[in-house]
Order: C-alpha cells, then sequence, then structure tokens
C-alpha cells in the first residue's frame, strides 16, 4: 500500500499557490501519522510538505492523507482531494478545520479522522487493509491517554531536514518540534483546541520526552527544540519535573506559555536552567472589555509589565502577541499598543487580526449576528478582516494592522529596542528584525510557513 501525507500550501489573495525556498517546520503531525502507521510492514508512506515541494499528483497510491491544520488551506485542500478522488484514489482529511467542521467537509473527502489521530488512523488503516473498506467518520468519544502511548518517535527519515529553517551561528540546527502535553485548561472563545486537544492538559510521561530527545540528538544532531504544547508550564508538578530533566540534556528550546505564569514565576528559573531561548505569550489586547469578551479575563493587564520584567529577571526573551479587531477597540488601539511595547524590554513582537476561525465559539457568534463579510477562507489567516467591527470600517482595521506593524518594526524602532544587547544576542535580533521589516512594508505576516517566498 502507497499512502501519501500532504502538508498543503495555500492560495493568497490572487489565487497564487504560495511557495517557499525553505520551511519553518517540518509537519510535526504528519511525521506521527507515519510513525503509526509503521507497524503495518505493507504500507509505505510519502510525505510531501507542499510549501517547499510539489505534489506528485501523476504518481499512483492507494490513499492520500490531506492536513487541515490551517483552515487558509482548505480551499488549495478541496483542489488537491478532487483531483486524486477523480481517480478513485481515496482522501482522507484530518486535522483542526476537518475535526471543528467534519460535517461540511464531508462532501470533499471519502473519509475524516476527527481530534486526535492516534487509534483513529490505525483504525482507518487497518479497515483499507483488511475490509478495502473504510468509514466516513472515525472519532474517538474521549481524548487520547498521553500515558499510555507507546514511546513513538517522530518518522524524520521521510523528509529532507535541510529544506528546513536553521537557526544559530556557526554550527546550524533545525528546530524539531517535540511535544509534551496536549489540551488547554483555558477557555478563549477564538481559540479552537478546546475542540482539537480539550480543556484538560493531559501530559506523556517524562522518560518518553527525554527519549524522544535523546533519539532526535543522536539521529539527527539535534540542539534546538520547539515544544508545541498549548499551554507549557500549566501543570506545575509535571513541568517542573520535566524542567529539571531537561537541564540536563545541554539543548535550547522555545516554548508557549500563558499569563497565568505570573502566579507561578518561580518556575521561571527552572525554565532558564533548562535551555529556554524565548517564550511566546499571548497577551492579546490592552483592553480589560476586549479579554472578557473572548473569555480571556485570565489576562491581567495590570501585571503585564511585571511578566515583562520577571522574564528579562532570568534572561528569557518573550515574544508578545497582540490581537486588533475586539468590539471595544478603536483607532486609539493601535497606538496605545505600540506605546505599551515601548515601554518594556523585548526583541519582536506578533500582531493579528481577530479572525473567526470555523468551528470555534467566536464564530458562531459572527455567523448568529451576520457579521461575517468575507467567506473564501484563503483569507482566515489572521491577517485579513473577514468580520464587520464594531467601531472601525473593515479598511481602517485593515490599514492600521499593517501600518501598525511597519511602524513596530521601523530601522528607528528595531535599533532602540536592541540598545544595549551585545554579541551574538544583537547579532541575532538585528538579523530576525531586519527581515520582519522587510516582510511587514511587503505586507506579508512575518511568521508564517516558509522563508524566502517563491513569486
Amino acid at each position: 500500500m502507497k499512502l501519501l501525507l500532504i502538508n498543503p500550501s495555500k492560495y493568497d489573495e490572487k489565487g497564487n499557490l504560495i511557495k517557499f525556498k525553505l520551511g519553518s517546520f517540518p509537519p510535526l503531525n504528519l511525521l506521527i501519522l507515519a510513525s503509526l502507521v509503521k507497524k503495518y510492514p505493507q504500507v509505505k508512506t510519502k510525505i510531501v510538505d507542499e510549501f517547499i515541494e510539489d505534489i506528485p499528483f501523476k504518481e499512483d497510491f492507494d490513499m492520500v492523507g490531506i492536513t487541515t491544520v490551517f483552515s487558509s488551506t482548505f480551499p488549495r485542500v478541496i483542489d488537491i482531494s478532487n483531483y486524486f478522488r477523480s481517480r478513485n484514489i481515496p482522501v482522507i482529511l484530518g486535522g483542526t478545520h476537518a475535526t471543528c467542521n467534519y460535517q461540511e467537509c464531508l462532501p470533499y473527502a471519502d473519509s475524516i479522522v476527527v481530534a486526535e489521530a492516534e487509534k483513529n488512523f490505525e483504525l482507518l488503516i487497518d479497515d483499507f487493509l483488511t475490509k478495502k473498506k473504510i468509514k466516513k467518520i472515525y472519532k474517538n468519544n474521549n481524548f487520547v491517554d498521553l500515558t499510555r502511548l507507546n514511546l513513538m518517535l517522530p518518522d524524520y527519515s521521510l523528509i529532507d531536514t535541510n529544506r528546513y529553517m536553521k537557526v544559530g551561528f556557526g554550527k546550524k540546527s533545525n528546530y524539531f518540534a517535540i511535544e509534551a502535553s496536549r489540551g488547554c485548561p483555558l477557555n478563549c472563545t477564538f481559540c479552537s483546541v478546546k475542540v482539537i486537544h480539550g480543556t484538560r492538559q493531559r501530559c506523556k510521561p517524562v522518560s518518553h520526552v527525554i527519549q524522544e530527545i535523546r533519539d532526535l540528538k543522536k539521529i539527527h544532531g539535534a540542539t534546538l527544540f520547539n515544544f508545541t504544547d498549548d499551554n507549557f508550564l500549566y501543570n506545575q508538578s509535571y513541568f517542573k519535573e520535566l524542567l529539571k530533566e531537561l537541564a540536563k540534556e545541554e539543548i535550547k528550546f522555545h516554548c508557549e506559555v500563558s499569563t497565568t505564569i505570573i502566579s507561578h514565576s518561580d518556575l521561571l528559573s527552572l525554565l532558564k536552567k533548562a535551555g529556554c531561548i524565548s517564550t511566546f505569550i499571548g497577551f492579546e489586547s490592552l483592553n480589560h472589555e476586549s479579554l472578557i469578551s473572548v473569555k480571556k479575563s485570565h489576562n491581567q493587564i495590570i501585571k503585564y509589565k511585571e511578566i515583562f520584567e520577571i522574564f528579562k529577571r532570568y534572561n528569557i526573551p518573550i515574544c508578545p502577541a497582540f490581537i486588533f479587531g475586539f468590539d471595544f477597540d478603536d483607532l486609539n488601539s493601535f497606538s496605545h499598543t505600540l506605546n505599551f511595547l515601548d515601554t518594556v524590554t523585548l526583541q519582536r513582537a506578533i500582531f493579528s487580526i481577530l479572525t473567526p476561525f470555523p468551528g470555534t465559539e467566536f464564530y458562531r457568534k459572527m455567523i448568529k449576528n451576520g457579521r461575517i463579510v468575507k467567506r473564501d477562507l484563503s483569507l482566515y489567516d489572521g491577517a485579513t478582516v473577514v468580520f464587520k467591527p464594531k467601531k472601525m470600517t473593515i479598511d481602517q482595521l485593515q490599514n492600521e494592522y499593517w501600518k501598525t506593524y511597519q511602524k513596530f518594526y521601523s530601522y528607528k524602532n528595531i535599533l532602540k529596542r536592541l540598545k544595549g544587547s551585545k554579541g551574538s544576542d544583537f547579532i541575532f535580533s538585528l538579523f530576525i528584525n531586519s527581515r520582519f521589516h522587510k516582510l511587514v512594508n511587503k505586507k506579508e505576516v512575518p511568521y508564517s510557513s516558509g522563508i524566502k517566498r517563491i513569486k
């Protein structure tokens, strides 16, 4: 059996397929799928990351699996699916968009794997191999118990790691994605995590995470890691144990934490010793009413500066994320955010436009109130206004979003932020900020699925 797994690209606003010279991160979800089916020796798997590779449309496959991590890729997913199904090759969809909207996705697939792939995807393959027939939907009633999963190393042998970005000076390294937990107890209405992974944080055995790191170090020379956890550090007892073990591995890593870390700042010393080199934190807004409106009241604006100060004390850079377009946002929200960022120590920041991703609570609210103005899912990328704001026009929100990005990454502000940085920190930060300067001035999102877009 020949199985093709695809990480699809997306169309831009002109309908052109987006391609890059290098990818940002290997598709961890597809690498996990490939590992799941290793127990079937008759299954030969091929992985294609369409952002940096071409799909072998003319090859013969017995089955094609397409992930839908981003809603913005779904128009491309439909085209890919239609082609292979026209050749009577069954197409399987999975991932975030297909899980959140599986009834709407059914016309475009022979089968849909809903939520987490463990068990579901294996059952599908087993049905195909033994019965030559698969069900329309594979769905577990409960989330996967990560403590009972066998140790599984994502199959990096199926991709060329040289086609992905490398970070560092001298000996450069890929960022290898790794997962310690799934699920987030927080309940933000614009987020799909609770649909995919649930509201209870489930953790892998610490020994499994450490072994996976050691295998990646031994096989691929890995030194840099990106923890994909929805809310790293939330389970204090678990992550204290994990961080103590990570400190013995001599690695560097990036992770995402929530603002609730302010109540557990004792973890930051362990985080630094474990090798953390940066954290992503969703501050989202400086307006209390906006945070309440999306059920993110756990973000306490009064403590934002304290969070930056504590992380600075431990020399762990924060990449803050802010969202524009809440119902309480007006034209002053943009300058207010920039003024705040000018008062804290940071190297970079990420901005996005509030987006009603299909399947989320926020999307249902926008649909109910008739505020969705654009249905083309290619535009649901976090950088395009697709619903009607309350205190701004659509054009005002769109234009001010890019102006804010461009002001933040102006050379004047970059040099101001980097004042005091020295050595390799200064060089690396200047390189990243200069790259972001070029991208935002071309109105391209600085954090994307690849590097050096091919026109």
